[in-house]
């Protein structure tokens, strides 16, 4: 199997994994109980909170366990109070975890500005000020694009508010980013983060809402009243403890491993230049993702070919890629990330994902290649 799907969900890496198979067996009960073994759960819960807030470098941050990042970020959206006349800056191209709880709050009078990006996939955060109004109250943005790997300068949105003495609250979805990429939370001036175990090799299921100590939110989830009332549910110790090891076996490592990622998506690049059509002529490769992006994705379209259909043919031969984002991989309309960059329908319907982990190797690269190659001449 050649997976390079990693942008969709990642497999868990070897020291996850064994640390996993050990928290299972041992970790098993509940960790809002009153005895000793309760107690133990609850512990291994505390120190995969303070590896969170260490991996973010914010020792004071609160860390709210969810089930992923969809339901951090719609933790936010329907907990900080929005009213009928209360306005929120995002962009176009947000995942739809942010853009529909925020279609659905229009229909009660919120007001949902989006600012633009650019034709090479960068956010136009200059245009944050041009909506920034005293009605604001929240700027949400994505730091690391699901789709294109582009980057978002968070700080210089952080710099707008801080100029302009918003009180807005400014929260990133950084489900791509986190365990990838480093963000100084302090220079962002952010207020919420939230992260997703299973795009960072920790188990599926899983997530973290990162806030500020300051910041208050109402409950989404009402029960038992865990986590100081914040989302009630029965927590799973076991994944918690292995979400933690992950955030931080990743924190150590992940500059290192930057190097051989982009090694990667450098020998994607090369190769798929060097792709024929069935007369041996090259093809016209469109490139998504600028060289300056995340070497973690690369989304590209053959002109001509139309991406979903080269997927379902490297599926039938063991190797898995990606057409744009995985929540939306159904849709019959072509990519709406490259629609907004301008993007003539035909390339965008020829959009392909390739995107890599931790376990990928030049092999897998190699034989996606070859894969790709013989799937142009049987089109």
């Amino acid at each position: 199997m050649v997976y390079l799907d990693n942008a969709a969900s990642t497999p868990l890496l070897e020291e996850t994994a064994e640390f996993y198979s050990t928290q299972i067996r041992e970790l098993f009960g509940n960790p809002h109980a009153d005895h000793d073994y309760s107690h133990k759960c609850r512990q291994a819960i505390q120190k995969a909170t303070r590896q969170i807030q260490s991996a973010v470098k914010v020792p004071d941050a609160k860390v709210l366990w969810t089930s992923g990042g969809t339901e951090c970020i719609n933790t936010v959206i329907n907990g900080i109070g929005l009213s009928e006349g209360d306005e929120v800056i995002t962009s176009e191209i947000e995942h739809p975890a942010t853009l529909r709880p925020l279609e659905k709050l229009q229909n009660s009078g919120l007001i949902v500005h989006k600012i633009s990006v650019n034709s090479q996939g960068f956010l136009n955060v200059d245009e944050v000020e041009k909506y920034l109004s005293s009605n604001t109250k929240l700027v949400t943005l994505i730091s690391l694009h699901n789709e294109l790997g582009s980057y978002t300068d968070l700080e210089k949105v952080g710099d707008i508010l801080k100029q302009n003495q918003s009180k807005a609250l400014f929260h990133t979805d950084n489900v791509q980013g986190f365990g990838k990429m480093r963000i100084n939370w302090k220079k962002c001036r952010l207020d919420f983060m939230s992260t997703a175990g299973h795009k960072f090799h920790a188990p599926n299921s899983c997530g973290v809402l990162i806030m500020n100590k300051e910041t208050k939110l109402e409950p989404y989830l009402l029960g038992g009243g865990q986590q100081n009332g914040l989302r009630s549910g029965t927590q799973d110790p076991a994944v918690i403890s292995s979400y933690g090891f992950a955030a931080e076996f990743n924190d150590k490592h992940k500059d290192e491993k930057l190097p051989f990622i982009q090694s990667l998506n450098k020998q994607c690049r090369d190769g798929l230049l060097k792709l024929v059509d069935k007369k041996g002529q090259p093809l016209e490769i469109v490139f998504h993702s600028a060289e300056e992006n995340s070497p973690y994705m690369l989304l590209f379209s053959i002109k001509g070919f139309e991406g979903a259909i080269i997927m379902r043919f490297l599926s039938s031969m063991g190797t898995y890629i990606g057409v744009g984002s995985a929540c939306s991989a159904d849709s019959k309309e072509p990519n709406k990330t490259l629609t907004a960059m301008g993007v003539p329908k035909d390339i965008a319907f020829g959009a392909i994902r390739a995107s890599f982990g931790w376990q990928s190797s030049e092999s897998d690269v190699k034989v996606f290649l070859e894969q790709l190659q013989k799937v142009i001449r049987d089109y």
